[in-house]
């Protein structure tokens, strides 16, 4: 399935070197970064080996978006994404990405992370196995 999305803008707050983002009220002091032409969302999946070490027992669902000259592979489960000049360079960022997290998540006590980080490392557990 592919979308395709008219053009729009990025908005992002101006923000002054004494002040950080939570200090602004809504909708106030914006000002214009980019316009996007066009681009392409498509669902894609994930699969095979993730590294050396790692490999997906199972192919997971992700969305491959075009924006310009640069692709992201975004897999929303876990909300890990990848980035690159060529489908291919973002979906090696992808898995270079999982594989950082879930040596990350692996590493720390179970008790000590957040529900949504229990959440994906119970996730990626019953996902990734080791060669």
């Amino acid at each position: 399935m592919t979308e395709t999305l008219t053009p729009s803008y990025q908005i992002y707050p101006k923000l002054r070197t004494d002040q950080s983002l939570e200090l602004f009220e809504p909708w106030s002091h914006f000002y214009f970064i980019e316009t996007i032409e066009t681009y392409t969302i498509d669902q894609d999946f994930l699969y095979g080996d993730l590294d050396e070490r790692y490999r997906l027992r199972e192919a997971v669902p992700v969305f491959v978006e075009r924006s310009d000259d640069t692709y992201t592979v975004y897999w929303q489960d876990i909300e890990a994404f990848g980035c690159g000049s060529t489908p291919e360079k973002a979906f090696q960022d992808l898995k270079a990405a999982i594989v950082e997290l879930f040596d990350r998540l692996a590493e720390e006590p179970f008790v000590s992370l957040s529900p949504q980080l229990r959440a994906d490392l119970s996730k990626l557990e019953t996902l990734i196995e080791h060669k």
